[in-house]
């Protein structure tokens, strides 16, 4: 049983890192649910992770939305914003 326990927490810790880094220029607009303050795109993507009702973020200018879905990607400079990987169409 602590085997298939560290497997799984090994699995879910490497799904999470999949997704570790956000597309430059690329803005996921509407559907957040949350707008706080971060001094990087990096604490961003670490409070998506963080909070289980997020799937995606965009961090523009210490900004950070947090969104319950994944919207459509778009070009848009000076963002970064990244979807899960698993439910990024």
């Amino acid at each position: 049983m602590r085997y298939l326990v560290s497997l799984a927490i090994i699995i879910i810790a490497q799904a999470g890192a999949a997704w570790a880094t956000g597309d430059l220029n690329t803005a996921r607009p509407g559907a957040a649910f949350a707008t706080i303050e971060a001094e990087s795109a990096a604490a961003c993507e670490r409070l998506c992770a963080d909070d289980t009702l997020c799937m995606a973020w965009n961090f523009h200018a210490n900004s950070c939305e947090l969104k319950a879905v994944v919207p459509p990607a778009v070009a848009q400079e000076g963002v970064m914003g990244q979807g899960h990987p698993a439910l990024d169409g």
